[in-house]
């Protein structure tokens, strides 16, 4: 397909290499939404955030991802606003597997709107991040409206082009004006019944439609229309407006980016995930070929020693001394101790099946409980194991096997990790791992 086919372009046809990559998702596919917090200080802040989170999902928990990131606040008042989005999980697991096949890894997967306000934020001119700021984009999917506050994306309004089209699928200019006109009056009025400071500019990116456009606006609303005027130093059409965006993203050190991600971890999480993983697969393939050429060199030396037994023994026959016969089988006793050991080797190499440990640990301690999920970030961090079991004293037994466990330390089962599902309980535990465990 067409991923195929740019994924040759980037590295070559023989290449079987992973390209990373930031995926946008559409607005349709996506529910996003500004939650308000007590300030939480500790280590309890990123669960307090989690639970408010999940509070205002709009789908099931165990149907889809979630993710948030901190983007204000107000620390007098003792208020934290975080920016939470949420997308079907069926959605997210199709393009995964969509791109790995197609030899691209999806570190960061986040809504359209969160790229195009990092792209006002850190590469558009005149735009100033201390003042509250409207931004209206629009491309080939509709038309898409943006608060941003402190630089941090608040609220978008998304109008796709099937709502303003008539009955014939076309778009006239009168149907585009109200279009614009209409929708920003409602983005205004949401504006002011969450928000008391004024809002005085708009960014307007709208190709060729750009002068209408800012002449509509002039004339209906007291907004300060600026373009959005690339500040990389070269012509940029909106149509890679939102690549540009998530091309900021992806310059990043991943260990740097806090943003949010839909891909149900964190990006650095993601890409430490996949180093390990990247690791694991090596040896699975370096130890069968390390044998493989150990057994052949131990097949060859039998073989020449064999084949210089043979000759030994034939110049023997024909010197006919007794000392040399006696040194013939002296060798020929060596030899044959010789081929035991290689004999004994080839057992011992045939036998040895690379496993991983903390499968067998798992399936040990098991009992009813079936494990879905295994991830070790790092080998210094904390490791995250996620199951099923069909009651929650089946998961507590579980638990205890794994702390009674050396390979195992800090085994820590959350009262909110244990959730109920229609076919029993889910839950997740984080354990330290001791690799340095034979």
């Amino acid at each position: 397909g067409a991923l195929r086919e740019l994924h040759a372009q980037i590295l070559g046809t023989k290449s079987r290499k992973r390209i990373n990559a930031i995926v946008v998702v559409s607005s349709l596919d996506v529910y996003s939404q500004i939650v308000t917090i007590p300030l939480v200080r500790g280590g309890d802040r990123e669960q307090a955030i989690e639970l408010n989170v999940r509070m205002v999902s709009p789908f099931e928990i165990a149907q889809s991802y979630a993710g948030w990131q901190e983007v204000g606040g107000d620390v007098e008042a003792g208020k934290l606003e975080v920016l939470s989005a949420f997308a079907e999980r069926a959605v997210a697991d199709d393009l995964k597997h969509i791109l790995r096949e197609a030899g691209f890894f999806a570190v960061v997967l986040e809504p359209r709107p969160l790229a195009l306000a990092r792209l006002l934020r850190e590469g558009i001119l005149g735009f100033d991040p201390a003042r509250p700021t409207l931004a209206l984009h629009v491309d080939g999917s509709g038309l898409d409206f943006l608060v941003l506050r402190g630089g941090q994306l608040y609220f978008e309004y998304f109008n796709p082009w099937r709502d303003v089209a008539d009955e014939k699928q076309q778009v006239s200019m009168q149907a585009f004006e109200a279009a614009v006109t209409r929708s920003l009056h409602q983005v205004l009025n949401f504006y002011g019944k969450h928000w008391t400071e004024p809002v005085a500019e708009i960014f307007v990116s709208a190709g060729n439609l750009d002068a209408a456009v800012t002449k509509m606006l002039d004339g209906n609303f007291s907004l300060s229309v600026k373009p959005m005027q690339s500040a990389f130093g070269q012509a940029l059409g909106p149509e890679w407006f939102v690549a540009a965006g998530s091309a900021l993203r992806g310059a990043r050190p991943r260990r740097e980016d806090q943003e949010l991600s839909l891909l149900g971890i964190t990006a650095e999480d993601e890409f430490r995930q996949e180093q390990v993983l990247r690791f694991l697969r090596f040896w699975t393939v370096l130890l069968p070929v390390g044998f493989s050429i150990l057994l052949a060199a131990l097949i060859g030396m039998d073989f020449f020693l064999g084949r210089v037994q043979a000759s030994l023994e034939a110049q023997s026959r024909a010197a006919g001394g007794n000392r040399e016969i006696e040194e013939l089988q002296l060798l020929e006793r060596s030899a044959r101790e010789f081929n035991g050991l290689v004999s004994r080797l080839k057992a011992v190499a045939s036998s040895i099946t690379p496993k991983n440990p903390f499968l067998a640990r798992f399936g040990a301690a098991s009992g009813g409980v079936r494990v879905t999920k295994f991830s070790l970030p790092a080998p210094d961090a904390r490791a995250m194991l996620a199951g099923f079991a069909s009651s929650e004293d089946e998961i507590k037994t579980f638990r205890n096997a794994l702390e009674d466990d050396p390979l195992f330390q800090d085994v820590d089962l959350p009262i909110t990790a244990i959730k109920k599902e229609p076919a029993g309980f889910s839950f997740s535990i984080s354990l330290s791992v001791k690799l340095e465990q034979d």
